[in-house]
């Protein structure tokens, strides 16, 4: 008995879906031993990363600069101190002429 087109069309479907499914399931196991490893890689669809993988990163507003010791409003960390010749912390006229201020 001869299957109709669209029964194929259905099976090949299913087929595809079965084998995206698998290839997502490898691709979240191999990440996470990466994570063990202490990477930090997301599965990202359409531009978004997967709500389900996504954790909780620290922030620029939630910890001090490690050079300055203190936090800013317009946050900034160790990055913002690259054009200096010797690391130390932003002074008031520094702070403001990036427009910061000291929280």
């Amino acid at each position: 008995m001869a299957t109709s087109v669209l029964d194929q069309i259905r099976t090949v479907e299913h087929q595809k879906a079965k084998v995206k499914t698998e290839t997502l399931r490898k691709v979240k196991q191999a990440l996470s031993e990466l994570n063990k490893l202490g990477f930090d890689y997301r599965v990202v669809v359409n531009g978004r990363v997967d709500e389900r993988v996504r954790r909780i990163t620290r922030t620029l507003e939630s910890a001090p600069c490690r050079i300055c010791g203190f936090r800013t409003v317009r946050p900034h960390d160790a990055r913002a101190h690259r054009g200096q010749a010797k690391k130390a912390p932003f002074t008031r006229k520094e702070l403001a002429e990036r427009s910061m201020r000291r929280v």
